[in-house]
């Protein structure tokens, strides 16, 4: 019987007895949607709340395996398992027939005859890395000759025992913590196990090869794994939810919160694109848009939320937008002059003037910075002396506190005459 028709086979046990608490120690889904059924996660009783991860989803032979928090979305947690008897696989050539006589068999005796097998006969397997599904031919294993502290790696799956563990034990792996020993290890009194180390990296256990000593199991070199998904509602994804911001009044104080769903709480804001209003800022905690904006127009940009789950998901909104209220030039009549100043301009706009009500509101015009003569103001029109000046130049309207913002039709060019 394969150690995947045994896990099918106690399916119906997993959430009874010690498997309970192991699998309901797990908070998500460990594979991803397009691997599913087809992925296994396995687990030291160290720490249920890590699964064998490959980090960064790297399908080159060499590449060391950790165990990682499970999330629903990351293809680094994806592994395939096919597994047979260990006779069998000295039959394909891919054991010693000294590890197969000891593990394949009662010990000193001819495997071949061996009756009944079912009995005598150990389970083994191999671990493949199939991000989303995809068989990449990498399995986890060891580069050589299992020894003291050998890194778990990537290996190519199939070539030899470097990627064979033996389940050396009357129980399932699916039923119980049980040691996985290399297939390349002959020490049988202390063979080296799969052990997840304790010391921890940004939130991972490395693996490595450790000596199994008769009656001094650790706990982290006992295993368990899981087919499918895992009991509990799984982490839904990421989302953010907010699709529209209220406008501004230009000079006024201004708050509004953006807001996600899914992933784990809490979560960290952040703009990707665009940029704020002038005047505002974005609380990366809290996601609160906050602060007096001080130059009118309407602006657009793309908010990123992150959440706390490891790893990571990350989620980004549709384009949103904050319009200000205040001046806004759409004209200069003309837009060039002199340099030495004293053209008469013409700006047309919306919001040129003070707002009713605003006794201490000044409308003042700059070219360039240089503040300009105001002749008269309204709502829509404002005619100005210009100053003197060189070369290209921004003018903007300020009324109470408020600025236009720096557009195409706000430059004007001072032209040098002979």
């Amino acid at each position: 019987m394969s150690i995947k028709s045994k896990v099918l086979a106690v399916a119906a046990t997993l959430t009874l007895a010690g498997s309970a608490a192991m699998a309901a120690a797990l908070t998500a889904h460990a594979e991803t949607p397009a691997c599913g059924s087809a992925c296994v996660e396995l687990f030291a009783s160290s720490n249920p709340q890590l699964i064998l991860d490959d980090p960064g989803s790297v399908q080159t032979t060499g590449t060391p395996i950790t165990t990682f928090p499970p999330s629903v979305t990351n293809p680094a947690e994806d592994f395939t398992v096919s597994a047979d008897l260990v006779s069998n696989y000295w039959v394909e050539g891919l054991v010693s027939s000294v590890v197969a006589l000891h593990y394949g068999c009662e010990a000193d005796v001819d495997f071949a005859v061996c009756s009944p097998p079912e009995n005598v006969d150990d389970l083994a397997f191999e671990l493949q890395f199939a991000p989303a599904g995809a068989p990449t031919g990498e399995c986890v294993g060891v580069p050589s000759t299992a020894a003291q502290g050998t890194e778990v790696s990537l290996q190519p799956c199939g070539v030899s025992a470097n990627t064979i563990w033996i389940v050396d034990s009357s129980q399932s792996i699916s039923g119980s913590y049980v040691p996985l020993i290399n297939a390349t290890d002959t020490n049988f009194s202390a063979p080296y196990v799969l052990t997840s180390t304790s010391t921890s990296s940004g939130g991972s256990l490395e693996t490595e090869t450790l000596q199994n000593q008769a009656g001094q199991v650790s706990s982290d070199q006992l295993w368990s794994e899981h087919i499918g998904p895992l009991p509990g509602p799984p982490v839904s994804p990421l989302a953010v939810t907010t699709t529209s911001l209220p406008a501004a009044t230009g000079g006024q104080p201004y708050s509004a919160s953006l807001a996600a769903t899914g992933g784990i709480s809490p979560y960290s804001w952040s703009v990707a694109s665009g940029a704020l209003p002038p005047g505002l800022t974005l609380n990366s905690s809290t996601g609160q848009i906050s602060g007096t904006p001080d130059v009118a127009g309407t602006y657009s940009f793309t908010v990123t939320v992150r959440d706390s789950e490891l790893p990571v998901m990350t989620a980004t909104s549709q384009t949103l937008s904050i319009s200000v209220s205040g001046p806004v030039i759409t004209a200069l009549r003309p837009d060039s002059g002199p340099t030495f100043g004293d053209t008469p301009v013409l700006i047309t706009g919306t919001g040129l003037s003070c707002p009713v009500g605003r006794a201490r509101c000044r409308v003042s015009v700059t070219f360039g910075g240089k503040p300009a003569v105001v002749v008269g103001v309204r709502p829509d029109v404002i005619l100005v002396v210009d100053p003197a000046g060189t070369g290209k130049v921004t003018v903007t309207v300020t009324a109470g506190g408020v600025s236009s913002r720096a557009t195409a039709v706000t430059a004007f060019t001072y032209v040098r005459f002979l």
